[in-house]
């Protein structure tokens, strides 16, 4: 009797492949990592001090930040960062040399990004606080300019712009914007998912967004997320978002909006302005205890609501507005 064929030995599973950290526990080690083009991934072994320089990344690039402190700036170009579990503050030093890049150019002189300039590239941060952050124009913690950037499960505490002298205020009030992040350009997008604002702020005078602004931006994704207490001094004090004109999306689920405006006599006029999206949704938002400048409340709980190709005319400026902390601004 013939026997039987053996069964085929079952070939091992690959395993998925891991990343090997390099760990780094000043910021020389960590500069000379990212200036390693073989370096992947880094992770902290002490909490960082950057100083005024910001490190340049030109590639991609995975941080593990686990839970230590970074002080500084990162300027990203052209690549995709991910920074993951760590907790990020703006350095002390308010004015930097200009340097090559455009992304560290808008991070030199702080004016741009207090903690992380993006341009051409894409930018994740899970699990990660910003405290303190600070530019002196656009975006207190992040400025992202044609560039993906997606945020979760992230906190941004007291983020803002902040003039160094009057002068300076009086020349760039017209272009301030977004407390806490800045994001703009046709070919970005901007996902913000279960993460929290609190006391963000855009400066009197023209500042827009206390927490987020977003300028013609391609799709704009916002879900399970809170603003608190964040304000500024013309549109939006949580959210500016301009999407200008063309084919833009913006959706906002299942986020609350809770004591905005007001705060350090800031005369904001709402609490969110929407402007040129050719598709809307609002679904699950809640507003509470928010105020304008005139000292109203800009309360409105607005559910299973969308907005799709409107148009608004109106006398004047061609601007309407409903819902008291709502504000939509037409494109036509």
């Amino acid at each position: 009797t013939p026997r039987p064929a053996p069964s085929p030995t079952p070939r091992p599973t690959p395993m998925p492949t891991q990343l090997v950290a390099t760990v780094v526990n000043d910021a020389s080690e960590l500069r000379s990592a990212v200036n390693d083009a073989s370096t992947t991934k880094v992770a902290l072994g002490d909490n960082i001090d950057l100083g005024d320089d910001p490190v340049d990344v030109t590639s991609d690039l995975v941080v593990d930040g686990q839970g230590f402190d970074v002080t500084g700036s990162f300027a990203v170009q052209g690549a995709a960062l991910s920074l993951r579990n760590v907790k990020l503050t703006s350095s002390s030093g308010r004015r930097r040399a200009l340097a090559p890049g455009s992304a560290r150019r808008a991070l030199a002189a702080q004016e741009n990004g207090g903690c992380l300039a993006v341009e051409n590239g894409a930018l994740t941060v899970t699990d990660v606080t910003f405290d303190g952050c600070e530019a002196s124009n656009n975006g207190g913690a992040i400025h992202a300019v044609d560039a993906e950037v997606t945020v979760v499960s992230s906190t941004f505490v007291d983020c803002s712009l902040v003039y160094p002298n009057d002068a300076e205020k009086e020349d760039k009030k017209s272009w301030l914007g977004g407390g806490a992040i800045y994001a703009a350009g046709d070919a970005s997008t901007l996902t913000v998912r279960d993460s929290t604002f609190t006391r963000c702020t855009a400066p009197d005078g023209e500042g827009n967004g206390g927490a987020i602004v977003a300028a013609e931006v391609r799709d704009v994704e916002i879900t399970g997320s809170r603003v608190g207490e964040c304000s500024c001094g013309e549109h939006g004090g949580a959210f500016y978002l301009d999407g200008e004109s063309g084919s833009r999306t913006l959706s906002i689920r299942d986020t609350d909006f809770d004591q905005n405006g007001d705060q350090n006599d800031q005369k904001m006029r709402n609490v969110i302005t929407i402007r040129g999206f050719e598709h809307v949704e609002l679904v699950g938002i809640t507003a509470k205890d928010n105020s304008n400048g005139g000292g109203n409340e800009a309360s409105a709980v607005i559910e299973f609501t969308e907005f799709d190709k409107n148009f608004c005319a109106s006398p004047g400026d061609g601007q309407c507005e409903c819902c008291d902390g709502l504000y939509l601004w037409s494109a036509s």
